[in-house]
């Protein structure tokens, strides 16, 4: 087995054990946040184990909002001319390599670097912008997407990390567990509450024997 798989394993183990002693409601250290948070999910019947499992599947969410770009439903007017002939409603999954080389969109030059094509005075035909923006998915979801989910992963656990250990973190306004959140967005890359949260506020502290704390983050 991997290192990673077998780090991982050990930890959703002791986070399990943890959680199943029922450490997160009667350990007076535990930081607020965290009691809330693994509240919310025994609320809606989540007990030990299966809150460890929540909480493991969660940095994974973000990859599926790149699932519906990876099919692309196309229908075949005419046969003639064809390799395979596509019926209506068949999923196609196309790498996207196949439209990042095709001359026809980016020209004779394809496989040289030519950064100055991306550049607005480069710009052609409407045509050919259209093309263009339909064959540039770099990240599987268009020009925009943050490519960095797997970059930015040690960055955001480090000063999550940080933050439940030496802060506390109370709710103004509302409770955390009132806010309502949207359903799923086709469009959104993350779940956001309804009204961006309007209503919601949170006052943070440093807790008690933390105040002369200095944090510090080494790569």
């Amino acid at each position: 087995m991997p290192k990673a798989y077998k780090a991982r394993s050990t930890l959703q183990n002791i986070a399990c054990k943890w959680y199943s002693e029922d450490h997160d409601i009667h350990d007076p250290s535990v930081s607020a946040l965290v009691r809330n948070r693994a509240g919310a999910l025994q609320k809606n019947g989540l007990l030990g184990c299966e809150i460890v499992k929540f909480e493991v599947i969660l940095p994974n969410v973000a990859t599926l909002d790149a699932v519906p770009t990876f099919y692309w439903p196309l229908l075949v007017t005419t046969p003639e001319g064809t390799t395979y002939i596509l019926k209506k409603d068949t999923d196609l999954q196309l790498p996207a390599g196949v439209e990042h080389y095709e001359v026809s969109v980016w020209g004779a030059d394809v496989n040289v670097f030519n950064p100055e094509r991306f550049l607005p005075s480069s710009k052609g035909s409407t045509e050919d912008e259209r093309k263009r923006k339909a064959a540039y998915i770099p990240f599987g979801g268009g020009r925009h997407l943050c490519p960095g989910r797997n970059l930015a992963l040690a960055e955001i656990i480090g000063f999550a990390s940080a933050l439940l250990l030496g802060f506390e973190i109370e709710a103004v306004g509302m409770g955390f567990g009132n806010v309502k959140m949207l359903g799923p967005q086709l469009a959104g890359g993350t779940v956001r509450p309804e009204r961006y949260g309007a209503g919601l506020g949170a006052e943070i502290a440093m807790r008690q024997g933390w105040e002369d704390v200095e944090w510090r983050f080494e790569c």
